[in-house]
């Protein structure tokens, strides 16, 4: 297999391999609303031959990949694991501050409204499932992605967090010590959890992710 030179997201290795090359693709979520030209990107899936991490090392801008589509929504979603995370949740935590990184159309945070839970905040950057969080659910949702501004400003308002959820995120984000770091700083200190989900193997269905688990 092909061996670039390129450096592995998790150990810093430059000994990786080309697995899988599918050439240009469309963003399989994005359907067009216009006729127009769709957009394609690169997707190869590189293998770190020393910690053995599955990567995509050449990623969509995320303004392009999240911000834009307007299909892979929560509420149609298959989730199967969806109760048993609500039902960890609750097992440890009742009338909590909870935040959820990603939160998609706000089906989650709603389940744990329903259960008790005193406070539910959200962030998305997808403009069409942000909307429908706010107003379809009744969620405080900020549209936009992780950064030290946001953090800020959600402290400020809502003080610190008895849990932050990243369901089906960590893998999809390049910058995953920003991301941990700064989720770090939105929790109480006795509080921190990490969650790292599994993938579906729907390749064209499901949206890629960044890192590949296996």
């Amino acid at each position: 297999m092909d061996k670039p030179l390129l450096k592995c997201r998790l150990c810093g290795n430059q000994n990786l391999s080309v697995l899988i090359d599918l050439g240009s693709q469309p963003i399989a979520h994005r359907l067009l609303e216009q006729p127009e030209r769709e957009f394609t990107h690169s997707l190869k899936l590189h293998f770190c031959d020393q910690c053995g991490l599955n990567q995509i090392l050449d990623p969509i801008d995320p303004e392009i990949l999240y911000k834009g589509y307007n299909y892979c929504f929560s509420s149609w979603k298959p989730e199967p694991h969806r109760e048993k995370e609500l039902d960890l949740i609750n097992s440890h935590k009742s009338r909590a501050k909870v935040f959820e990184i990603g939160c998609n159309d706000g089906l989650f945070l709603e389940e744990l409204e329903k259960r008790g839970q005193e406070l539910c905040v959200g962030l998305e950057p997808n403009a069409f499932a942000a909307r429908i969080a706010r107003e379809t659910r009744g969620l405080k949702v900020y549209e936009t992605f992780l950064d030290e501004q946001t953090v800020r400003e959600i402290k400020n308002a809502f003080g610190l967090f008895d849990v932050v959820l990243a369901r089906q995120v960590l893998e999809h984000v390049p910058g995953k010590l920003f991301l941990i770091s700064e989720s770090g700083g939105q929790v109480k200190q006795d509080n921190m959890k990490i969650k790292v989900s599994y993938r579906y193997w729907h390749l064209f269905i499901y949206s890629i992710s960044v890192f590949w688990y296996c």
